[in-house]
């Protein structure tokens, strides 16, 4: 493993990555997918569930802002 300063950043890294940088193309295809899944998951309850659901966290977690 090697660490990459890059200004304020660090960014460790294992030898078998081939490139340095914190995004990778299988990161964001991996992060991509489950972006898409959610949202086809949970596109048509959506719109339905938001209100109730917001209500639910701002009562189990009153610390989050808002």
């Amino acid at each position: 493993r090697r660490t990459i300063h890059d200004s304020d950043q660090t960014f460790v890294t294992d030898e078998e990555d081939e490139q340095l940088g914190p995004l990778t193309s299988t990161l964001v295809d991996r992060w991509y997918a489950v972006t898409k899944t959610y949202s086809a998951t949970f596109r048509d309850d959506l719109t339905v569930r938001k209100n109730e659901l917001v209500q639910v966290i701002r009562c189990s977690h009153p610390h989050w802002i808002w």
